[in-house]
């Protein structure tokens, strides 16, 4: 029978996927790639001390919370990495089906917002 993942570890995938990647590459600089590493590692240390199964309601705040931190996150990342005005870039994304899509820099802007804005219509659904 498969594992069940627990609440606590779904929220610790996510960070390492996406997230933790930028760690050493952010790490060291006196800009918003500093804020970076210290909302990560805030992100982190409160999922640290929370259970595995939080209660509802503080699932719901803790979600909101980290979801709001993401799309900070989300946009240094895009500032850094996607913001080239020289040059078009483009992002490749795997879907969860295993697909793989490649998205021109201009698009990817509104791919996170719309991933965001998602994120944030199912915390108020309360998934």
């Amino acid at each position: 029978m498969a594992k069940t993942i627990t609440w606590k570890e779904r929220q610790k995938k996510t960070l390492l996927e996406h997230y933790a990647k930028y760690i050493p590459e952010f790490e060291g600089h006196d800009d918003d790639r500093n804020i970076y590493c210290n909302t990560y590692k805030m992100i982190t240390k409160a999922l640290d001390d929370l259970p595995e199964e939080p209660q509802p309601f503080t699932r719901c705040a803790v979600n909101k919370a980290i979801n709001e931190d993401l799309c900070m996150l989300d946009r240094i990342i895009l500032r850094f990495h996607f913001e080239k005005k020289e040059e078009k870039t483009a992002m490749e994304l795997q879907l969860q089906d295993g697909r793989k899509i490649r998205i021109d820099g201009e698009k990817v802007a509104e791919v996170i917002k719309a991933s965001v804005e998602k994120a944030n219509h199912d915390n108020t659904q309360g998934v």
